[in-house]
């Protein structure tokens, strides 16, 4: 039994496991909700498509590698390399990037993608809301 005013989390089956690839996305829409599951080397992650800027369709945009700087002892840039083990995830609308793992904000570390639950169970991909 629950306790009064506890919500109770929902699961829904999204697809086979196999037929994702790693770097590949569903979108999908559960309850009227647009919510976009990523498959990442690390794992699986699921947020609503929902920029919290601006409101835009954020995980129908692009995901490309993070581009990390190098520095010298002075603190001063000499190269770039791209990281391909920190994926990013671009908004279509105004181009804000979020770490595609965390849901973070690059710039802006206070603002995050609302994120679910991803369980795995007998190779189907479920995500609670």
């Amino acid at each position: 039994m629950s306790a009064v005013g506890e919500v109770l989390a929902e699961r829904h089956y999204i697809g086979p496991e196999d037929e994702l690839a790693v770097g590949d996305r569903w979108l999908t829409d559960i309850m009227g909700r647009s919510v976009a599951v990523f498959r990442l080397e690390a794992g699986w992650v699921a947020y609503e498509n929902v920029c919290p800027h601006s409101g835009g369709p954020v995980c129908e945009g692009q995901v490309r590698p993070a581009i990390r700087g190098i520095v010298d002892a002075r603190g001063r840039l000499t190269d770039e390399t791209i990281d391909e083990r920190s994926p990013r995830l671009s908004c279509p609308w105004h181009g804000w990037d979020f770490d595609l793992a965390t849901g973070v904000a690059i710039g802006d570390p206070m603002r995050r993608l609302r994120a679910f639950e991803v369980t795995i169970a007998n190779g189907k991909v479920y995500v609670q809301l």
